[in-house]
């Protein structure tokens, strides 16, 4: 037989084995190369939005192949490992080592051949996909095309190229440092041995389940204590809560679920049934010695999911934080401008409402009110404050010695303790007069220009004109012309005469423009770390199956022996069902719930919708590895079907 028969002969009879390790390999060409070429449409490069997504995709694109090039480096381990003992049989009948890694080298070359123009087949169509999603991100009413791109294909040849070759290295180093014994027993190999549970195993096993427990519980109170512990105790919270989280992962893999399904097994005091024998003592020491895999696994997707999440949350919240940012539809700080816009809208016959606003800038003592606010936000204690007066805000009747906060936002009420017994204070004519509190509002009534971002203090008419008489220097954004369109179907109209008559460098904001642009920006985001996300979800998913299908192939001996037994498949099948939805499950629960805390202890920057889109972001993640998971016990019980 000659060596091109040889090689054609492995393919054939190992196609079946090449199935997952194909679709890891086509599913990167598709993702590489359909990502690629969003980076050279003409499509997107046309679109005409606040914000270019060339940069971000960029980014993106470097990212993705750092995945992709791990996910097929693990992958192709996983693979040559589970033909550890072809390769030992190959050196047998006489083959040398040179001969076996040309062997491999070739059936490679195949595969990769193939993928690739399989693989940016697919990629064809799938970029129209993901342009089609991205212009719905970003709201952009834009028809996708098909683009072959001669560029993103040249990339992706190059790409699996540099792969190719890597992975021929890793295949050669693997059989050169290998013996023909060791080859042998390579498939029963482990990540570490598998030892009888000691007590330290115990020990650790629970220390690993309470810091876990305690990593919660310290991000969810994390920013509780800023305005004592200030930020420098903030950054040893977080540090506090990765270390916790990460090592508490990865004991509770090395050894909590040995000492769970130990105590259970204790328990039972060895009436085990078929489905203790072929899920419980698997997942005993397959959790155990994968532990550090499964601990990465869950780390990064926990990083994934927070990421994803508090982008979503961004993005679910655009309209809101456009409106902290321009409450009015039409903000002006110059009183010229604003009869200028006001007499264009009455020209085309736009109908509006006017609400105006004056504004002064006085110091006034608020500590006791707000304790520990200085330290936080890092403002002097003589900082003035904005203050407006009562009588331009609706439903807001205040005494002379009474004052109002407005536009008090959500994370100075995380982050902030508030005294609202307690009264604040401010100097007139050498003279301190007391203000009490009478309301806290966080909703917003002037522009960030005007307030910078801070809460507006309301007091009385006559208060106001006392300070305004002393106001410290303020030539600039002291008043606010607001204007609110009447009929949304004049929105178009209003856009194109606004965008007319300000430039760049004026101070007049256009609540829609900022709108759109913010959905711009945060969109893109959101889109790269979407498609990312699902990527490394994929691999992640692939890899996982990959491990059980190599599982449930090393234990086939135990089910001809359970058969033997008395049992049969549908029995076993139960047990590798429990089995399976245990690996799978574990590290995504453990990704979700690391994701999940990260994002509740970041959400208040975010805006006020929070379960909604995290729990979007969860049931997505989750439904990709039902998946995995589904296929993983239909080849398993093919598995058992065969070999009975």
């Amino acid at each position: 037989m000659s060596f091109n028969q040889i090689v054609i002969k492995n393919l054939r009879r190992n196609i079946r084995h090449y199935g997952m390790y194909l679709f890891s390999i086509t599913m990167s060409v598709m993702l590489f190369f359909g990502f690629v070429t969003l980076k050279y449409s003409e499509d997107l490069n046309g679109v005409q939005s606040g914000v270019k997504p060339e940069a971000a995709i960029k980014v993106g694109i470097t990212i993705l192949t750092v995945i992709i090039v791990i996910f097929l480096l693990y992958a192709n381990k996983l693979f040559i490992k589970r033909r550890s003992r072809e390769i030992g049989l190959y050196q047998l009948i006489g083959m040398t080592k040179r001969e076996v890694f040309k062997t491999f080298a070739l059936e490679n070359f195949v595969l990769y051949m193939l993928t690739v123009v399989f693989g940016s087949f697919l990629g064809f169509f799938t970029s129209k996909i993901l342009l089609m999603i991205l212009y719905k991100i970003i709201g952009i009413q834009q028809e996708a095309h098909l683009n072959f791109s001669g560029e993103a294909f040249i990339q992706t040849i190059i790409l699996m190229v540099v792969i190719y070759l890597i992975i021929s290295l890793q295949n050669m180093i693997f059989i050169k440092r290998k013996t023909i014994l060791s080859l042998m027993n390579e498939f029963n190999a482990t990540d570490t041995k598998i030892k009888r549970i000691k007590l330290y195993e115990l020990i650790f096993g629970a220390i690993g389940i309470l810091m876990i427990i305690g990593g919660y519980y310290l991000s969810s109170v994390m920013f509780d204590q800023i305005g004592t512990k200030g930020m420098m105790g903030l950054y040893v919270n977080m540090l506090a809560v990765l270390f916790l989280t990460i090592v508490g992962a990865y004991l509770l893999f090395r050894c909590s679920i040995s000492l769970i399904f130990n105590t259970i097994r204790k328990y039972k005091k060895g009436m085990l049934s078929v489905t203790d024998v072929v899920s419980t003592s698997s997942i005993m020491h397959k959790m155990k010695t994968n532990a550090l895999s499964l601990t990465i696994i869950a780390t990064v997707s926990a990083m994934a999911v927070g990421l994803l999440a508090l982008s979503y949350i961004s993005y679910y919240n655009i309209e809101e934080t456009a409106r902290t940012t321009a409450p009015d539809d039409y903000i002006f700080v110059n009183k010229d401008a604003n009869n200028q816009f006001k007499k264009a809208l009455n020209e085309n016959n736009i109908q509006f409402k006017e609400k105006n606003y004056n504004v002064t800038r006085y110091v006034i003592d608020d500590t006791k009110v707000f304790a520990g606010a200085n330290d936080t936000t890092g403002k002097s204690s003589d900082f003035p404050a904005t203050v407006a007066k009562s009588s331009e805000f609706k439903d807001i009747d205040l005494k002379n010695n009474e004052v109002a906060v407005v536009g008090y936002s959500d994370i100075l009420d995380k982050v902030i303790k508030v005294n609202d017994d307690e009264h604040m204070s401010y100097k007139l004519n050498n003279k301190t007069k007391q203000l009490k509190v009478k309301s806290i509002s966080k909703e917003s009534y002037l522009a960030s220009i005007i307030t910078f971002n801070s809460p507006i203090y309301v007091v009385s008419d006559d208060t106001f004109d006392q300070m305004k008489q002393n106001e410290v220097k303020n030539d600039d954004y002291n008043e606010q012309y607001g204007l609110n369109l009447s009929n949304d179907k004049d929105i178009k109209k209003a856009e194109q005469i606004f965008d007319k008559q300000t430039n760049d460098n004026d101070t007049a904001l256009s609540y829609q423009k900022i709108y759109k642009d913010s959905k711009s920006g945060i969109g893109v985001m959101l889109f790269i770390l979407g498609f990312l996300g699902i990527a490394f979800l994929l691999s992640t998913g692939c890899i996982i199956y990959i491990k059980q299908i190599d599982e449930t192939e090393d234990e086939t001996s135990n089910y001809i022996i359970l058969r033997k037994l008395g049992y049969t498949s549908q029995d076993m099948s139960k047990g590798i069902a429990l089995k399976i939805g245990f690996n799978f499950a574990l590290p995504l629960v453990i990704g979700l719930s690391h994701g999940y805390f990260a994002a509740k202890s970041a959400w208040f920057f975010m805006g006020q919708s929070f379960y909604t889109p995290v729990l979007i972001v969860m049931s997505l993640y989750s439904l990709i590895y039902i998946l995995f998971a589904i296929l993983g016990y239909v080849h398993s019980k093919r598995v058992i079907q065969r070999v009975l």
